[in-house]
């Protein structure tokens, strides 16, 4: 077990603090998430109250199979191509434009598929097959912007889509063919496991979190809809906004708040990461 120093006490405290403040204050009701579009390689902002959607630009690759991840004022986009590729990419989350790239790779191998990306702190979250091209996404680890992947845990799950609230909590989605249901589960990053938290009648391979709610992207007859969960200790859905039938979204991630406790949060969460809390 870990020593409590004085550091780690005052940190966790004001942790403690910072998320009873979100849990008290109100946030606004609309959430912002990016996503790809990937018809038109275009990255989106989504609205989730209404579902509108607005474009922020053409991104500078052909997205396949994508997800998102967001930190402070930088955004990630995996791109698999299904025995293919897996590539990283941190774009310009204002125009699209590609930052930096990097192929995938687990043990000087190149990856060959991938299928969820999140955060936690400052560190990205990749869930992939470390068993070349296998169909499922079975382990989990830390990816760096050079595409190295480190630290890897097997699970006995399938990870169809990552998403997390940023600090502490990784979710996961692990959809049954195009028709559901999709099974949610929280998972434990120090060991693996993997804990059901339910099992939604839709078809889902994208989820994130903005600390009280869920945010899923169900695919249904080739269109998507964005439903709003609830919590992740229950599942239940709160709504179900649709987004403008004909486009093709993959992937999903907060639009930081860079408001002052946005601010705050993203620097508790560093240095929960750099204590390794």
């Amino acid at each position: 077990m870990k020593r409590l120093t004085f550091a780690r006490i005052i940190v966790l405290g004001l942790a403690i603090v910072v998320l009873g403040l979100v849990t008290v204050v109100p946030p606004a009701n609309a959430v912002s998430l990016f996503s790809v579009e990937t018809q038109s390689n275009s990255l989106v902002l989504i609205d989730s109250e209404t579902g509108k959607v607005n474009t922020i630009g053409t991104l500078g690759f052909d997205a396949v199979d994508t997800d998102l991840a967001s930190f402070g004022d930088r955004l990630f986009i995996l791109n698999s191509i299904y025995r293919n590729r897996v590539d990283i990419y941190e774009v310009d989350p204002t125009t699209g434009a590609t930052l930096s790239s990097a192929q995938v790779a687990y043990e000087n191998k190149p990856v060959l598929h991938a299928e969820g990306l999140t955060n936690l702190g400052r560190k990205l979250i990749i869930g992939f097959s470390a068993n070349g091209g296998d169909a499922g996404s079975e382990s989990i680890g830390e990816l760096s912007l050079i595409g190295a992947i480190t630290n890897v845990i097997s699970t006995a799950g399938d990870f169809d889509g990552l998403g997390g609230d940023g600090i502490a909590q990784i979710f996961s989605v692990d959809g049954e063919r195009t028709s559901g249901p999709t099974h949610l589960f929280n998972v434990d990053y120090t060991n693996g496991s993997l804990s059901p938290i339910a099992n939604l009648p839709i078809a889902s391979n994208d989820i994130v979190s903005d600390g009280k709610n869920l945010f899923l992207l169900d695919i249904n007859s080739g269109k998507s809809e964005l439903r709003l969960i609830k919590t992740s200790i229950t599942g239940e859905i709160k709504s179900n906004v649709p987004i403008e039938v004909g486009q093709q979204y993959l992937g999903l991630a907060i639009k930081p708040d860079r408001g002052l406790l946005g601010i705050i949060v993203e620097f508790l969460s560093w240095m929960l990461q750099a204590l390794k809390f």
